[in-house]
């Protein structure tokens, strides 16, 4: 009688496990499935929800479950089969999915999808859907999922910045960490591409942002920045472009004109914009004039948005000087080429 029952008793075993457990064998083309979800990277405590769908007939069982990889053997537990009459078996028998099974369910009204929740660092494996067809090579695919506990914010990071020779910077590389648990992120940063690391010293940290300041000098100091971000589970990185901003170029083409209004002279400087406005708006032009006698530096200036002035204060009997000079935040331009304003009697 005992052994009447050991043999039931193996059958029912052997039964579950041929329902449950499966060896990598023969199936038949993945693109079978008209649906299949992508890889997925989600952070600790949250939700994923992996999506197939089939064109197929014959579908007898859709299986769930996770890849294990003894020996090489790519070893396929399920969590849940859904067999063909709705019917929905749940794998209570093998220790290798017990951590998991109660945290997955099946997606109502959907024929092949399934939803970990509350998601956990050991959750990081290789999951699959598994089409169980009459009489024909069975179906499937696979998917990864990657659980951290680190992310970069990007919304509190600095994505781009602009700087120019001798210009000080200070850009943000900020994260988010999993509120499980008390983490600390450890930040480092380099330029890339010719992954010089930048001294420690320059950049100030906390346990979820790190503030780096340098200043730009050589054509080295613009490449990209890139900060490291890690925990002990999870490293992540953030790159922030550095525009290069220079100098505009002189003014061109600075010509005089003279006009009467009225029987009086008026006499106004017009001339073209830089060839290069150096990366940024030109602010402003710096127009100086000066007396024939005069050094520039004692020549008066004044400033204009347009590329016209005509607000000259000249003494008849004269002779002036003239040029202009553009202006943007990265420095100013040389100067353009000089006119001559003759006021002589």
């Amino acid at each position: 009688m005992g052994a009447i029952v050991f043999t039931k008793c193996k059958a029912v075993c052997l039964f579950f496990a041929s329902l449950f457990v499966s060896i990598a064998g023969s199936y038949a083309r993945v693109d079978k499935f008209t649906t299949t979800p992508k890889d997925k990277e989600v952070f600790v405590g949250g939700s994923v929800q992996f999506d197939w769908d089939y064109a197929v007939t014959g579908v007898r069982e859709v299986r769930f479950g996770l890849i294990e990889d003894p020996e090489g053997q790519d070893r396929a537990v399920a969590i849940y089969v859904k067999v063909r009459n709705g019917t929905v078996r749940f794998n209570h028998m093998s220790e290798s999915v017990k951590w998991i099974r109660k945290r997955v369910e099946v997606v109502p009204n959907r024929r092949a999808s399934f939803k970990i929740n509350s998601v956990q660092m050991d959750d990081s494996k290789t999951f699959f859907c598994l089409l169980v067809r009459d009489s024909t090579l069975p179906i499937r695919d696979k998917v990864k999922l990657t659980v951290v506990d680190l992310l970069i914010d990007r919304k509190g990071s600095t994505q781009s910045v602009e700087s120019w020779q001798g210009h000080k910077i200070t850009v943000v590389c900020a994260v988010k960490l999993s509120a499980g648990e008390r983490l600390n992120s450890k930040f480092s940063w380099m330029h890339i591409p010719s992954n010089r690391t930048v001294a420690r010293r320059n950049h100030d940290d906390t346990r979820s942002t790190s503030y780096l300041t340098i200043t730009t000098y050589k054509d080295e100091d613009f490449e990209e920045l890139q900060c490291r971000a890690e925990t002990k589970n999870t490293v992540r990185y953030h790159v922030i472009n550095i525009t290069r901003l220079s100098s505009p170029t002189q003014p061109r083409n600075l010509k005089t004109e003279r006009h009467f209004d009225n029987g009086v002279l008026l006499i106004q400087l017009h001339w073209e914009p830089p060839q290069s406005n150096g990366g940024t708006t030109i602010e402003k032009y710096i127009v100086s004039y000066r007396p024939n006698e005069l050094p520039w530096k004692q020549s008066t200036h004044s400033d204009t948005e347009g590329s016209l002035f005509y607000n000259l204060r000249l003494q008849s009997g004269t002779t002036y000087h003239a040029r202009v000079r553009a202006k943007n935040k990265a420095g100013i331009s040389p100067p353009s080429n000089e006119v001559e304003i003759n006021l002589g009697m």
